[in-house]
């Protein structure tokens, strides 16, 4: 638990890159958006958009890492 709190913090402090893994903290269901909600990109079928800190950061479900960033 301790090394999943440091990891968010560290990725607060950084921008979001594609590549990186999203913490399990950011993969709850209060963070998930619908595409066609906010006009993104259909994602891919085992993907899922997220809303994280004003960013739209669009996930591959199978490996949790970070696809693509979006900016609000």
């Amino acid at each position: 638990r301790m090394r999943e709190e440091r990891g968010v913090k560290r990725l607060q402090q950084l921008r979001w890159q594609p590549g990186y893994v999203m913490p399990q903290h950011y993969r709850s269901n209060g963070y998930k958006v619908e595409y066609k909600d906010h006009k993104l990109p259909k994602p891919d079928r085992r993907q899922q958009w997220y809303k994280v800190n004003n960013d739209y950061i669009l996930v591959n479900s199978e490996n949790n890492s970070i696809v693509r960033i979006i900016g609000d």
